[in-house]
This record gives C-alpha cells, sequence and structure tokens, in this order.
C-alpha cells in the first residue's frame, strides 16, 4: 500500500465481500469537466506573449454565457477596464456566431476580426468535404485562389483573385456552384478575414494562435487534463 500511495494510487478494498476499488492520476484526470464547461480566456498581446485580460468559466458556449461571462468581468474591472477605455479597441475571434455577436452587444465600439489561421482551415475543410463535390486535383487550386485574397495588400488585389476563383475571369478549372455560392457568401464578410481591410490598429496580429497556447498550457499544468 505503501508503494501504491507513492505513486498517488488511491486504493480501496473490502473482505467480505472480497472487493478492490484502484484509483490512477490518470483515472482522475480523465474524470475532469463531466459537465463540459467551457473555459474562456481574453488575451492581450505583447513583449512576453499573451497576458490575460479576464478568464470566466461557463456552462456552456451560449450567447447568454458569454453575456454572463463578460458581464461578471465588467464588474470585478469596473471603469480601470482595458486602460480605463471601458472596452477593447480589437478583438480577434474564431468564427463563432454566439461570441462575436456577445462581443458586439457588450463593446459595440470595438472593431472585429476572425483569426485568419482559422478561416483558412475552415476552408480547405469545406473543399475535403466530399458532400461539396470538388475533386481531389482542383482542391489546391482552390484553396490557393483563396489564400491570393486572403493575403491580398489592397481591396482591388483580393477581388482579382475572387474573381478568378468562382470562375469568373482567367480560370483554368472548371466551376462548381457550390464552391461558387460558398465563397461569395464568406466574401460578402471579407471585411473581418481579409488582410486588405485591416489597419495598423492590429499590429500585425492577424491570428489568435497565442491563446490556443495559454489554453494548453491552461489545460495540462492547471487541469493536468487529458482526454481518452
Amino acid at each position: 500500500m505503501t508503494t501504491y500511495r507513492n505513486c498517488n494510487v488511491q486504493v480501496e478494498f473490502e473482505e467480505n465481500p472480497f472487493a478492490v476499488a484502484i484509483v490512477t492520476p490518470i483515472v482522475k484526470r480523465c474524470s475532469c469537466d463531466a459537465e463540459s464547461h467551457s473555459v474562456t480566456f481574453m488575451l492581450t498581446p505583447c513583449a512576453a506573449g499573451a497576458v490575460p485580460a479576464g478568464i470566466f468559466i461557463t456552462k456552456g458556449q451560449t450567447e447568454g454565457s458569454y453575456k454572463q461571462g463578460f458581464r461578471l468581468i465588467l464588474n470585478i474591472l469596473k471603469e480601470c477596464a482595458f486602460c480605463n477605455k471601458g472596452g477593447p479597441a480589437t478583438f480577434i475571434t474564431d468564427d463563432s456566431d454566439a461570441e462575436i455577436s456577445t462581443l458586439k452587444k457588450t463593446w459595440p465600439q470595438s472593431q472585429h476580426f476572425l483569426c485568419i489561421f482559422h478561416v483558412g482551415q475552415a476552408v480547405w475543410r469545406w473543399l475535403g468535404d466530399s458532400k461539396n463535390g470538388i475533386p481531389n486535383n482542383y482542391r489546391q487550386q482552390l484553396i490557393s485562389h483563396f489564400q491570393q485574397i486572403m493575403y491580398a495588400e489592397t481591396p482591388a488585389y483580393a477581388e482579382e483573385p475572387f474573381l478568378n476563383a468562382v470562375g469568373y475571369v482567367g480560370s483554368y478549372i472548371p466551376t462548381y456552384p457550390l464552391w461558387n455560392e460558398y465563397l461569395i457568401k464568406i466574401w460578402n464578410r471579407k471585411e473581418v478575414w481579409c488582410l486588405a481591410f485591416r489597419d495598423e490598429t492590429i499590429r500585425e496580429h492577424n491570428t489568435n494562435n497565442f491563446s490556443e497556447v495559454a489554453i494548453r498550457i491552461f489545460k495540462d499544468e492547471v487541469l493536468s487534463r487529458v482526454k481518452v
């Protein structure tokens, strides 16, 4: 039993009727958060990396949950929130409708942009989904067209590859109605993901990858959590 305790293993047993229960560290960790709560980090970049501006835990990722979390953060920070400005000048998120909607309602004066890494990842997943009917040999060309749009330096330079991508100008591949419909839909939101529509206020922070690192450290080091 001493050996088990030294390894942080808990053992309970009964003689009659005989039964033994063993709980190892990994068993404790895989049981973490059975209710699937959501941890939301509000981070701001600096020379040392990402600094937490606020953290809250909610039951889920609904608009109501985010609203409550942001309200509690503001209740704590009060007038000193965000360098006494009351709200962030700019925020970058994944493409979560609930989160974006709540942020806009909470801080309507703030600018909103999408993380370009996750935008590109979402487009590639769409191209790879068999139900959309894009042949393998054309997916790389189409994602290349999209990347030209996303990384364009001016709105005019973004529009040309957009027209190419939907097959209207200079295209050497067949057009696909579902692709055209999908790309036109996200083109209508180009201001939030195309770099041509960003200025110096974003300070070249076009992704939220530093938040991915912070969350990974929190899960692995603080919660000691793994999935099984």
